[in-house]
Protein backbone atom coordinates (compact mmCIF):
# COMPACT_ATOMS: atom_id res chain seq x y z
CA UNK A 1 0.00 0.00 0.00
CA UNK A 2 2.89 2.32 0.81
CA UNK A 3 4.38 1.70 -2.62
CA UNK A 4 1.21 2.74 -4.46
CA UNK A 5 1.20 6.02 -2.50
CA UNK A 6 4.73 6.66 -3.69
CA UNK A 7 3.71 5.98 -7.26
CA UNK A 8 0.80 8.41 -7.08
CA UNK A 9 3.12 11.09 -5.67
CA UNK A 10 5.52 10.43 -8.55
CA UNK A 11 2.68 10.82 -11.05
CA UNK A 12 1.65 14.12 -9.44
CA UNK A 13 5.24 15.43 -9.66
CA UNK A 14 5.49 14.21 -13.28
CA UNK A 15 2.23 15.96 -14.21
CA UNK A 16 3.28 19.22 -12.51
CA UNK A 17 6.64 19.20 -14.30
CA UNK A 18 4.99 18.25 -17.60
CA UNK A 19 2.63 21.22 -17.24
CA UNK A 20 5.54 23.61 -16.58
CA UNK A 21 7.42 22.26 -19.60
CA UNK A 22 4.18 22.49 -21.57
CA UNK A 23 3.89 26.21 -20.81
CA UNK A 24 7.48 26.76 -21.96
CA UNK A 25 6.91 24.76 -25.15
CA UNK A 26 3.59 26.47 -25.82
CA UNK A 27 5.28 29.86 -25.54
CA UNK A 28 7.98 28.70 -27.96
CA UNK A 29 5.36 27.25 -30.33
CA UNK A 30 3.36 30.51 -30.34
CA UNK A 31 6.48 32.66 -30.71
CA UNK A 32 7.72 30.73 -33.75
CA UNK A 33 4.23 30.58 -35.31
CA UNK A 34 3.60 34.30 -34.89
CA UNK A 35 7.12 35.18 -36.03
CA UNK A 36 6.59 33.24 -39.27
CA UNK A 37 3.21 34.93 -39.81
CA UNK A 38 4.76 38.35 -39.08
CA UNK A 39 7.76 37.70 -41.31
CA UNK A 40 5.76 36.52 -44.33
CA UNK A 41 2.43 38.32 -43.83
CA UNK A 42 0.81 34.93 -44.61
CA UNK A 43 -0.34 31.92 -42.65
CA UNK A 44 -3.29 33.23 -40.67
CA UNK A 45 -5.29 30.19 -41.92
CA UNK A 46 -5.33 27.46 -44.54
CA UNK A 47 -2.29 25.65 -45.92
CA UNK A 48 0.28 28.25 -44.84
CA UNK A 49 -1.08 28.13 -41.29
CA UNK A 50 -0.72 24.34 -41.28
CA UNK A 51 2.85 24.60 -42.57
CA UNK A 52 3.85 27.29 -40.07
CA UNK A 53 2.13 25.42 -37.23
CA UNK A 54 4.04 22.26 -38.18
CA UNK A 55 7.36 24.14 -38.07
CA UNK A 56 6.56 25.78 -34.74
CA UNK A 57 5.40 22.46 -33.29
CA UNK A 58 8.63 20.70 -34.33
CA UNK A 59 10.70 23.46 -32.71
CA UNK A 60 8.74 22.99 -29.48
CA UNK A 61 9.12 19.18 -29.72
CA UNK A 62 12.91 19.43 -29.92
CA UNK A 63 12.91 21.64 -26.83
CA UNK A 64 10.44 19.30 -25.15
CA UNK A 65 12.65 16.24 -25.60
CA UNK A 66 15.62 17.79 -23.84
CA UNK A 67 13.64 19.24 -20.92
CA UNK A 68 11.40 16.19 -20.44
CA UNK A 69 14.38 13.83 -20.58
CA UNK A 70 16.57 15.78 -18.20
CA UNK A 71 13.96 17.11 -15.75
CA UNK A 72 10.33 16.00 -16.06
CA UNK A 73 11.01 12.28 -16.18
CA UNK A 74 14.57 12.68 -14.77
CA UNK A 75 16.25 10.25 -17.14
CA UNK A 76 14.66 7.40 -15.17
CA UNK A 77 14.42 5.17 -18.21
CA UNK A 78 18.13 4.65 -17.69
CA UNK A 79 18.91 5.30 -21.34
CA UNK A 80 19.59 8.11 -23.72
CA UNK A 81 19.77 6.82 -27.21
CA UNK A 82 18.75 7.15 -30.78
CA UNK A 83 16.02 4.58 -30.01
CA UNK A 84 14.62 6.73 -27.20
CA UNK A 85 14.77 9.88 -29.33
CA UNK A 86 13.02 7.94 -32.12
CA UNK A 87 10.26 6.87 -29.72
CA UNK A 88 9.92 10.46 -28.56
CA UNK A 89 9.63 11.61 -32.15
CA UNK A 90 7.01 8.92 -32.94
CA UNK A 91 4.87 9.88 -29.93
CA UNK A 92 5.34 13.56 -30.80
CA UNK A 93 4.37 13.02 -34.44
CA UNK A 94 1.14 11.37 -33.29
CA UNK A 95 0.62 14.37 -31.00
CA UNK A 96 1.46 16.67 -33.93
CA UNK A 97 -1.25 15.07 -36.03
CA UNK A 98 -3.79 15.82 -33.29
CA UNK A 99 -2.33 19.26 -32.52
CA UNK A 100 -1.86 20.62 -36.04
CA UNK A 101 -5.11 19.20 -37.43
CA UNK A 102 -7.13 20.61 -34.51
CA UNK A 103 -5.41 24.00 -34.75
CA UNK A 104 -5.80 24.10 -38.53
CA UNK A 105 -9.49 23.27 -38.25
CA UNK A 106 -10.05 26.13 -35.78
CA UNK A 107 -7.94 28.63 -37.78
CA UNK A 108 -9.61 27.78 -41.08
CA UNK A 109 -13.21 26.77 -40.33
CA UNK A 110 -14.20 28.37 -37.02
CA UNK A 111 -15.06 32.05 -37.48
CA UNK A 112 -13.03 34.41 -35.30
CA UNK A 113 -14.98 36.25 -32.64
CA UNK A 114 -15.41 39.89 -33.63
CA UNK A 115 -12.37 41.87 -32.56
CA UNK A 116 -10.27 38.71 -32.06
CA UNK A 117 -9.20 38.26 -35.69
CA UNK A 118 -5.60 39.32 -35.03
CA UNK A 119 -5.33 36.78 -32.18
CA UNK A 120 -7.13 33.95 -33.98
CA UNK A 121 -3.99 32.07 -35.16
CA UNK A 122 -2.73 31.97 -31.55
CA UNK A 123 -6.14 30.93 -30.24
CA UNK A 124 -6.27 28.17 -32.85
CA UNK A 125 -2.75 27.06 -31.88
CA UNK A 126 -3.75 26.91 -28.20
CA UNK A 127 -6.78 24.80 -29.10
CA UNK A 128 -4.47 22.39 -30.92
CA UNK A 129 -2.12 22.26 -27.95
CA UNK A 130 -4.98 21.43 -25.61
CA UNK A 131 -6.17 18.64 -27.92
CA UNK A 132 -2.74 16.97 -28.11
CA UNK A 133 -1.72 17.31 -24.46
CA UNK A 134 -3.02 14.05 -22.98
CA UNK A 135 -1.71 11.80 -25.74
CA UNK A 136 1.76 13.34 -25.45
CA UNK A 137 1.89 12.94 -21.65
CA UNK A 138 0.76 9.33 -21.72
CA UNK A 139 3.09 8.42 -24.58
CA UNK A 140 6.12 10.11 -23.03
CA UNK A 141 5.50 8.64 -19.56
CA UNK A 142 4.59 5.07 -20.53
CA UNK A 143 6.56 4.55 -23.74
CA UNK A 144 9.51 6.92 -24.09
CA UNK A 145 10.61 7.50 -20.50
CA UNK A 146 9.27 4.29 -18.94
CA UNK A 147 11.57 2.53 -16.53
CA UNK A 148 14.03 0.28 -18.37
CA UNK A 149 13.38 -2.62 -15.98
CA UNK A 150 10.38 -3.85 -17.97
CA UNK A 151 10.83 -7.32 -19.33
CA UNK A 152 8.62 -9.34 -21.62
CA UNK A 153 8.54 -12.34 -19.30
CA UNK A 154 6.94 -14.34 -22.10
CA UNK A 155 7.99 -17.14 -24.34
CA UNK A 156 8.38 -14.85 -27.35
CA UNK A 157 5.03 -15.67 -28.93
CA UNK A 158 2.45 -13.07 -29.80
Amino acid sequence: AHNSGGRSQTVVVDVKRFIIVGFINTALDLAVLNFLIFLTHMGRNGLWFSLFKSVSFLMAVANSYFINHSWTFSGRSGRTSVAQASQFLAVSLFGALINVSSASYVATFVPATRGMEVYWPSIAALAGTACGLASNFLGYKHIVFAKAARSSGGDGTA
